[in-house]
């Protein structure tokens, strides 16, 4: 995990951080930032049993140092204060207090208006939102500004991309970010154009297009939606940077993502991904619900194939944190688990009339986080297939993936499929090649 991101090196050493090499931060005097410093990673079971704080004096001097640091965060060297609290902390050897520790002083420096992360600026990047001022958007834009999604150390600008006639409703939204007072939030754009939208963006998160609605066919949906993707996709080739990574939300969004890539070559395909983190979540939260666990205690469960109703939620590699292997009824997943989760959307329609929208935009958060900052955690994502699971390549496809940071991924090739889920995977992945074919006057 990368040291020179000091809030990541203090605040998220609870993440199985055992032993933290901060000498490696005194290794330059000048621009701090672009040093690269690793932690050991292993196992650290003491970490959490470990309850206690700080003594008073030890965290009262800390608090001190840091609030000296922030204050002069101008600096590109490291101050004779850094190398104190370096010292001071390295010092320590329960990690599980020094990061609930960290939490707490960054929390209250948030509060008082000081940047809560690198000790040193950060370049600004650019993160342009299609349909922003949709029930999506407006789940999704304070949690970006906010500093949820690239890191409570990321300044940012926010692209915010409507349809004209959304235009003043988007205004609206706009008036609220700024109410908020994000310190992070650097600058707002709102437009209908897209070369203004995706003009020179780091990140895009395409929201915006024609929502499902109770009743619709998803053929309908694909049809209504490929041009605005073939569209979106011709801009973002011209105008966003060629590094941009681009998050597509809009359903249908496996399909969507293939058209956007077929309109955007100068960015490579793996920069481009489809939202199926939200069925992930789904997912997990049901056999959580089942087993009567946390969440968070549960692993090695993913979703393959499209994000539709043939999606295939398999859970039966799952296990507790602990390493625990967990039992699941063969009949309770195929009758009840897939199901569930492959229809929880419908479900969600049926109830309050409307698509999903502070959960799509939770999971959005999640997906762009691991993405951009890398996870040890095996997640869900659509992106080119590449033969893995028998998936032949030339469709976006749910796989289990494990996101190595800085937008890249790696796909975990070595789960052992079971004979049922093989074959309802074959069966989404002939509903994508539907969907390519239907739309395959748009990849040309």
């Amino acid at each position: 995990m990368l040291l020179h991101r000091v809030s990541r090196g203090l605040s998220r050493v609870s993440q199985n951080i055992s032993r933290v090499h901060i000498g490696a931060l005194l290794v330059t005097e000048k621009k701090f930032y672009a040093q690269q410093a690793y932690a050991s990673k292993a196992d650290y079971p003491e970490a959490e049993k470990a309850q206690d704080w700080f003594v008073d004096e030890e965290e009262q001097e800390i608090q001190k140092l840091l609030r000296k640091i922030y204050s002069e965060n101008e600096n590109e060297g490291i101050t004779p204060e850094l190398r104190e609290l370096v010292n001071k902390v390295n010092s320590v050897k329960d990690l599980a207090r020094v990061s609930k520790l960290a939490v707490k002083i960054s929390s209250e420096l948030s509060v008082q208006g000081y940047p809560t992360g690198y000790m040193f600026k950060k370049p600004l990047v650019r993160v342009a939102v299609t349909g922003a001022a949709g029930n999506i958007g407006y789940s999704l834009l304070p949690r970006i500004a906010s500093g949820e999604m690239l890191g409570y150390d990321q300044p940012i600008a926010l692209h915010l991309i409507e349809v004209p006639q959304a235009e003043k409703a988007l205004e609206g939204v706009k008036m609220e970010l700024q109410d908020c007072a994000f310190p992070l939030l650097r600058e707002i754009i709102t437009t209908s154009d897209l070369k203004t939208g995706f003009k020179d963006v780091d990140y895009v998160i395409l929201v915006g297009g024609k929502p499902r609605t109770k009743g619709m066919e998803r053929k309908d949906l694909l049809l209504e939606n490929a041009k605005i993707f073939a569209e979106q996709g011709k801009a973002l080739n011209e105008y966003a940077k060629k590094t941009c990574l681009a998050l597509v939300v809009g359903n249908p969004a496996n399909t969507n993502a293939l058209i956007l890539s077929a309109h955007a070559p100068k960015i490579p395909k793996e920069n481009i991904s489809a939202l199926m983190r939200l069925d992930h979540d789904r997912a997990i939260a049901q056999l959580a619900k089942k087993l009567k666990a946390r969440v968070g205690d549960i692993k090695n469960v993913f979703v393959l194939g499209n994000h539709s109703s043939t999606q295939v939620p398999d859970a039966t590699h799952a296990q507790l944190k602990t390493g625990v292997k967990v039992s699941i009824p063969e009949d309770w997943m195929k009758n009840e688990f897939i199901p569930t989760v492959q229809q929880r959307g419908a479900a969600i329609i049926n109830a309050r009339g409307a698509s999903s929208a502070f959960s799509a935009a939770d999971a959005t958060i999640k997906h762009m986080r691991d993405w951009v900052l890398g996870s040890d955690e095996i997640v869900s994502m659509a992106v080119p297939s590449d033969g893995s699971y028998g998936v032949a390549p030339g469709v976006y496809c749910g796989y289990p993936v494990r996101c190595k940071g800085n937008g890249k991924y790696e796909i975990v090739k070595d789960f052992q499929l079971s004979d049922y889920v093989k074959q309802k995977l074959g069966e989404s992945v002939k509903e994508l090649l539907s969907e390519k074919n239907a739309v395959k006057s748009l990849l040309k």
